[in-house]
């Protein structure tokens, strides 16, 4: 018979994988482990979940969890399209700060080792960032905010690239290291590297007059 597992034992076997996946990739992962730092045996997570493609998915999905309920709070925020820029800024470098395991995942996921699934889980991953920051351009666009020539979509690809290189300079050694290159004594000043994120962001995209 199944053993029923509780809500919060499901979260802990979750929080075990993320962190295993983040620290040693994928390949290099071990189920066993997993399943001993959650204290169950390998025999009840098989039960719950197909095979490590499947784990792996499931630690993904609900590592994101949080950050795709900070998006869905975009469209209430009542403040000016500047407003805005600066507290999405926030809210990634704070979620990157606080869940760095959900980053790691996330760049594990550009790695050769899923590049058979990665249309199936860049649609899955970046669809509701994808579908926010179009209809946020395109109605800077249709206010007349946005500069003239720029294009939304493309605007929302940039835009997000952006934010995606700032959740890896954080949480992945490598673009840590090109951070500390590029940015010499602002590289401790988070407050100052948002402020001039946000001058960049706000001199490309809106319009002045």
């Amino acid at each position: 018979m199944l053993e029923k597992l509780s809500e919060e034992k499901l979260k802990v076997i979750l929080e075990a994988g993320s962190r295993e996946f983040a620290e040693k990739g994928f390949e290099k992962a071990s189920m066993k482990n997993i399943a001993n730092n959650a204290g169950i045996s390998v025999g009840v997570m098989y039960k719950y979940y197909k095979n490590k493609d499947d784990f792996f998915s499931a630690c993904l999905e609900d590592s994101l969890r949080v950050l795709s309920d900070k998006m869905d709070e975009f469209h209430s925020w009542n403040t000016t399209p500047r407003e805005r820029i600066r507290r999405i800024l926030s809210v990634v470098l704070t979620f990157s700060k606080e869940h760095p395991d959900a980053i790691r995942l996330y760049h594990e996921i550009t790695s050769s080792t899923f590049s058979e699934k990665a249309r199936e889980l860049a649609t899955r991953i970046e669809g509701i960032s994808a579908r926010t920051y179009n209809d946020y351009m395109a109605a800077l666009k249709e206010a007349n905010l946005l500069k003239e020539d720029i294009i939304p979509e493309a605007a929302a690809l940039f835009f997000d690239s952006c934010l995606m290189m700032l959740q890896f300079s954080y949480n992945v050694e490598y673009f840590d290291e090109r951070k500390k290159l590029y940015l010499g004594k602002l590289y401790e000043n988070d407050e100052e590297l948002l402020n001039q994120m946000m001058l960049m962001l706000d001199g490309a995209l809106l319009r002045r007059d």
